[in-house]
């Protein structure tokens, strides 16, 4: 069944697999544990709730300005798989940078969560 595919089909699953992964692992289930954690050891009466919520407003709020922009430049220049890797290694470089986050920094791993959710969601 699968043995006909083309690597350009093995690359899209693999992607969209990748892509399925991050939005179930990262953003609902990992994500809110770990910032909830880190606020309770900084102990700064933040809520985790409104937190997440600016994280993702903020990151939706910076893809809906730049996505008819990216649009326009990916079709005008040919650069859909170029923009296409930038923003997925940028969603990678975040991801991974969140294991590099000490405890007690609930603003860093917020920022550093709205850059992997704008290199995911530009990437889309």
């Amino acid at each position: 069944m699968l043995r006909g595919w083309s690597n350009q089909e093995w690359s899209w699953a693999f992607y969209d697999w990748a892509n399925s992964a991050y939005a179930l692992i990262v953003m609902t289930a990992f994500f809110p544990f770990f910032l909830k954690h880190h606020i309770n050891i900084a102990d700064t009466g933040l809520s985790m709730t409104s937190l997440l919520g600016y994280a993702n407003s903020f990151a939706s709020i910076i893809v809906v300005i730049l996505a008819p922009a990216l649009g326009a430049i990916a079709d005008q220049y040919g650069t859909r798989k170029k923009l296409l890797g930038i923003f997925a290694a940028l969603g990678i470089l975040a991801t991974f940078s969140l294991s590099l986050i000490n405890n007690g920094q609930p603003m860093l791993a917020d920022s550093v969560f709205v850059l992997g959710n704008i290199g995911f969601s530009a990437a889309n």
